[in-house]
């Protein structure tokens, strides 16, 4: 089962809201239209909108998904600013906590607009 992608724009920033239910093989095949999608259209920053994703990671998926990004097809140039439900908030501070060690630039966000101010940023 897939993760469905809708892509727009807010100005310079890409933005994919993701919907239908996670799972380790969806959520990297989402990472990999996504960041295809950002080299595609020469985008710098992304805003990823996990919001109405269910199912919740377990703490190895927060690993594989913070290390691997590369993999994925992130570059560490890309501006990374996850949208989730705050029940999640500790996934996604390892999740964050991983990648970041790793080079790449992102965060997870509560709120639409201080993400986008972030990437604004």
């Amino acid at each position: 089962m897939a993760i469905d992608i809708e892509f727009n724009e807010s100005g310079d920033v890409l933005v994919a809201r993701l919907t239908d239910s996670f799972s380790p093989r969806a959520d990297e095949i989402a990472d990999k239209t996504i960041a295809q999608k950002c080299i595609d259209d020469e985008k710098t920053k992304v805003l990823i909108d996990y919001r109405a994703v269910e199912g919740q990671p377990l703490p190895l998926d927060s690993f594989h998904s913070g290390d691997e990004l590369s993999q994925r097809g992130f570059t560490r140039n890309i501006k990374m600013a996850f949208l989730d439900r705050i029940e999640f908030i500790s996934a996604n501070e390892f999740y964050e906590l991983v990648a970041t060690n790793r080079g790449f630039q992102l965060r997870h966000f509560y709120n639409e607009a201080e993400a986008m101010e972030w990437l604004g940023s």
